[in-house]
């Protein structure tokens, strides 16, 4: 019976990676069958999960979430249908993040779609098109969300094992490589974050591996310089993202600036802003760049409770792995800078760390790692 759980909710969850992938190319037909399965999917595989505790958390969870969007809502006399789908999205995301921490998972059925989009990556990349223009809503920058996600799914999958915590490298070293190539700079940072928690990982307790390792990495690059010559302007580009004119001319400051200025009320504060509302929004489609305060605009002081809330479960978890530590970090950094987040598939990877993890905390067998 556990078995069958296990392969059940393993193909959901690759299935929600998936349909991450298709909201891209505008099909978002999958996401919204996935959430209509999702209280199934809870029945199915929680029947012999007893970690009362944590039961509920996800019943306080639900009742506040569902609680600030519908006062948002009515307050701010938002459309209805959207304020629908934000609440189901939301609880099918913490039901699935209750899952996560509490069921077992089959790596090799979560690693087939990320291959799949591995592969896809690399072979735009090597076919040399524009990352601009590969999916039809979003930009470059959707590359490095669906690399970082990946990693972190498979990381947080691969850490629920424990026996020896054997960790791979390559999610981590494919999802920095796409990201450099897509010239995000919170991308490049977030996988970047990624890359040297599974590093410090790999060589905790291996001085001699460190020692190597540093060693081989100053070759790597002395070697790149010289493998990189005729792809300078690339270098120089990517290098040019991070300097302060660039930074500082960024218009997503401007835009958390503005917005911060329409919630500087105590009704701001408590339920957030209907972004219809703002001008100068319209010339950003309304689009905020920044999840948290996305999040805020519909859920009200809600979000900033929830929020806070998975940064001290982020912590938490990181005195038993660092690795969950550094997943976290750049899970947080990555949705500061798009608005995918909160409203989308894969938001149960930052609503799993609300939650305390029975498998991984209560099993003796399994070390700090």
């Amino acid at each position: 019976m556990q078995t069958k759980q296990t392969h059940l909710f393993s193909i959901y969850v690759a299935l929600l990676y998936v349909s991450m992938f298709l909201n891209f190319f505008s099909y978002p037909i999958l996401w919204y069958l996935l959430i209509a399965l999702s209280p199934l999917i809870f029945l199915a595989c929680n029947q012999r999960l007893k970690f009362k505790k944590n039961i509920y958390l996800l019943i306080f969870y639900i009742c506040l979430s569902t609680f600030f969007i519908i006062a948002s809502a009515l307050i701010q006399n938002r459309e209805i249908n959207l304020s629908v789908l934000n609440i189901i999205s939301i609880l099918s995301s913490l039901l699935n993040g209750y899952l996560l921490s509490q069921q077992k998972i089959k790596l090799k059925i979560i690693a087939t779609p990320i291959i799949l989009f591995i592969l896809f990556s690399f072979f735009i990349i090597i076919k040399g098109t524009d990352p601009n223009f590969v999916f039809t809503q979003s930009s470059r920058n959707t590359f490095s969300w669906l690399a970082i996600f990946g990693s972190s799914l498979f990381y947080i999958c691969q850490l629920k094992k424990g026996i020896n915590c054997k960790i791979s490298i390559w999610p981590a070293c494919c999802g920095f490589i796409i990201s450099v190539w897509s010239l995000g700079r919170s991308g490049i940072i977030s996988s970047g974050i990624i890359l040297v928690g599974i590093i410090m990982y790999k060589l905790k307790n291996h001085k001699v591996k460190a020692i190597l390792f540093f060693f081989l990495m100053v070759l790597f690059f002395l070697l790149s310089y010289h493998l990189f010559k005729p792809q300078i302007e690339f270098i120089v580009k990517v290098t040019m993202r991070f300097t302060y004119e660039d930074i500082n001319n960024n218009p997503r400051i401007e835009i958390a600036g503005n917005y911060m200025k329409n919630i500087a009320s105590m009704k701001g504060i408590l339920l957030g802003a209907k972004l219809s509302t703002i001008n100068y929004m319209e010339q950003w489609s309304f689009n905020l760049h920044n999840s948290f305060l996305n999040f805020h605009s519909f859920m009200g002081i809600g979000s900033i409770i929830l929020i806070m809330l998975i940064i001290i479960g982020i912590i938490r978890k990181a005195f038993r792995s660092i690795l969950l530590g550094f997943i976290g970090i750049a899970l947080l950094l990555r949705i500061s800078t798009d608005t995918g987040a909160f409203v989308g598939p894969m938001d149960f990877l930052l609503f799993y760390f609300l939650f305390s993890e029975m498998l991984f905390y209560k099993t003796s067998n399994v070390p700090r790692c």
